[in-house]
């Protein structure tokens, strides 16, 4: 059980880092060229910072924060203080 979870949350991560540096569109867009939104994500785990998969989200969301220039905001959330692993997939599909 403890490997399905590891996997899952590796695969969850990938995911996110992977929609983040899909590059954009070479064509022009609507858009206002001086566009300084900031995007602010909460990531939550189930897990302690202090374990393996705790430490890779901090490092994915280092990554995240530094790669988003100060437009992206990541926070990281442990041990259920976002939602419960028993909430967790309803709360992620509810935003």
């Amino acid at each position: 059980m403890k490997k399905k979870t590891v996997f899952a949350l590796g695969l969850a991560l990938i995911l996110v880092l992977a929609s983040i540096t899909v590059p954009a569109s070479s064509e022009s867009s609507s858009k206002p060229e001086s566009d300084d939104t900031v995007y602010k994500i909460s990531i939550g785990t189930w897990d302690s910072e202090a374990i393996p998969s705790g430490q890779a989200l901090v490092h994915a969301v280092d990554y995240i924060n530094e790669k988003g220039g100060g437009r992206i905001e990541a926070t990281p959330y442990f041990s259920e203080t976002l939602l419960t692993a028993a909430d967790a997939l309803t709360g992620t599909a509810r935003g």
